[in-house]
């Protein structure tokens, strides 16, 4: 089973907009839904409430899908375009480590993989002992 979770807060850049006159929010807002709008498996949207723009992400399959990879994917992209944007996607692959989750960290335009320590191992954060 492949488990993904998480939100992505849309930002266009993570530098001073007043210093950095030369960059185009509303160019960097278009491009981001050019993303969404190309998945050919996924319907993600942007959600805006109060000014903040959020993409949450939540995906639950049996195996790996192309369904799976496309979310990866598009926090990546998301991420790298819009450089002040920041999230975490929660990952649990079972074919990869079935007792550990992972954590896919966008910040500053920058995306990395990371151990989750708060659901790490699964099997004694979150279940009984069975044995």
């Amino acid at each position: 089973m492949i488990q993904i979770n998480g939100w992505l807060e849309i930002i266009p850049t993570y530098l001073n907009e007043d210093v950095h006159t030369e960059i185009d929010e509303e160019a960097i807002y278009s491009q981001v839904e050019s993303i969404l709008s190309n998945l050919e498996y996924n319907d993600m949207k942007i959600i805006t409430k109060n000014g903040i723009r959020i993409i949450n992400f939540f995906l639950c399959t049996n195996h790996k899908t192309a369904e799976a990879e496309e979310m990866l994917q598009t926090f990546e992209r998301i991420a790298k375009v819009a450089t002040g944007s920041f999230g975490l996607l929660h990952v649990w692959d079972e074919y990869e480590d079935v007792d550990n989750f992972r954590v896919l960290v966008a910040r500053k335009g920058h995306v990395d993989w990371e151990k989750d320590e708060f659901f790490s191992p699964n099997s004694k954060m979150i279940y009984d002992d069975l044995n």
